[in-house]
């Protein structure tokens, strides 16, 4: 982030970009992925869940998905879009 030149950003975050003469809205949020308990044994990739990679004898999850496996990311995409169709702008709202 620091090489673009960003910085962090407390939300909600709206119209931060501009391009041209538009406002724009960009960022960024990271989730932890998500925990499976207890984990799955394993000795190959193929040996977990789709999406799934075998380490160390236990299968982890690579994040990749988050959107669709935490709640919290699911709702600040809704929120997000909600935004968009509502005010023509989205809003990042954490």
């Amino acid at each position: 982030m620091d090489l673009a030149g960003l910085k962090p950003m407390a939300g909600p975050v709206s119209g931060n970009i501009t391009v041209g003469t538009k406002a724009v809205t960009g960022g960024l949020v990271q989730f932890n992925a998500r925990v499976s308990s207890p984990a799955k044994s394993c000795s190959t990739n193929t040996d977990c869940s789709s999406g799934d990679y075998c380490s160390a004898g236990k299968c982890h999850d690579d994040g990749h998905f988050v959107v669709f496996q935490v709640g919290a990311a699911r709702d600040l995409v809704s929120r997000y879009f909600g935004t968009m169709v509502k005010n023509g702008t989205p809003s990042i709202q954490p």
